[in-house]
C-alpha cells in the first residue's frame, strides 16, 4: 500500500452503508474514495512545498 490519507470516520460510515448496495454503486464509491485521498496527498504535498519556498525566501 502507498502512504496516504487515512479514511475518515465519516467516510468509513459512508462506505459501510454501502453494504447490500449494487456492485456498481460500491465500485464507484470506492473509486471516488481512493481518488479523493490521493488528491489530498498531492494537495498536502504541494501546500508543504509552497510554504517551504516562502520560508526560504524570507531567510
Amino acid at each position: 500500500l502507498r502512504p496516504g490519507i487515512r479514511v475518515s470516520l465519516a467516510e468509513a460510515r459512508r462506505l459501510f452503508n454501502l453494504i447490500g448496495r449494487p456492485i456498481r454503486e460500491i465500485q464507484n464509491a470506492l473509486r471516488w474514495s481512493t481518488f479523493r485521498r490521493r488528491h489530498q496527498v498531492e494537495a498536502r504535498r504541494h501546500h508543504f512545498r509552497r510554504r517551504m519556498r516562502r520560508q526560504m525566501m524570507q531567510i
